[in-house]
């Protein structure tokens, strides 16, 4: 077994999965029609806008700094900035960002739009770029590797609640293009871990997952609130 599978099984085991979100495990059970689900989306937009760029720096200063250190060879680097900028604007896909802003078509939102303070997902915000800002390289590539793997089958998930809730295939691209990139992001991030499995602590690796997973709850739990606020109804 290749040291990136022996890495894992710990790391995918603070996987939650649909029916453990309560945001998840409503739409699941058929409630929430587009209204409320536009509603609770503005979480993940408040969260993109608002921490996106911040992250990738701490993620882009901490690997600058292993590079430095001569902890991670020029071709683990190059590895990681493509994963890194593929999150941006590419040949194959606009820019993540915008493809989320697609779930916001019938509203006419931009970049520039100016969503109002929230002290809850402030506090959520806070909470994830402390976890970034204060991890180590080998922490933030696990931290990206665990986020994109399970994201693949979530985006599917979401995918198929949407669209069954009236969402256009334009507005939920974003689901399909994470369904298919988030794969070799996180094989490319495990990869380079497996590469170095004896030159960090795999208790600290895990426990900064674990952290991350803990806000994944936090903002899944702003969604539902936020759904539940909009309009809660069961389809049939």
């Amino acid at each position: 077994m290749r040291a990136s599978d022996d890495l894992r099984a710990p790391i995918e085991a603070c996987f939650p999965t649909p029916s453990e979100l309560p945001y998840c495990a409503a739409l699941e059970a058929g409630r929430f029609d587009r209204e409320a689900v536009l509603e609770a989306e503005v979480v993940e937009l408040y969260r993109a806008l608002r921490t996106r760029d911040r992250v990738h720096g701490a993620y882009a200063r901490a690997l600058d700094a292993a590079r430095r250190e001569g902890v991670l060879s020029a071709s683990d680097l190059r590895t990681l900035n493509a994963v890194l900028e593929d999150e941006g604007q590419t040949d194959e896909h606009a820019d993540h960002l915008d493809l989320r802003l697609q779930v916001f078509a019938s509203r006419g939102w931009s970049r520039d739009i100016r969503l109002p303070e929230d002290g809850e997902l402030e506090r959520i915000n806070a909470a994830w770029l402390a976890i970034a800002e204060e991890a180590n390289a080998f922490e933030l590539i696990a931290i990206h590797a665990a986020i994109e793997a399970w994201y693949v089958p979530i985006a599917g998930f979401f995918e198929a609640q949407y669209l069954g809730r009236g969402f256009t295939p334009f507005e939920v691209e974003t689901y399909a293009i994470h369904k298919d990139a988030d794969q070799w992001h996180s094989s490319a991030a495990f990869v380079v871990l497996g590469k170095h499995a004896g030159a960090f602590d795999l208790d600290g690796i895990v426990g900064a997952v674990r952290r991350t997973f803990r806000t994944v709850r936090a903002y899944d739990q702003a969604k539902l609130v936020r759904a539940e606020a909009r309009r809660s109804v069961t389809l049939g």
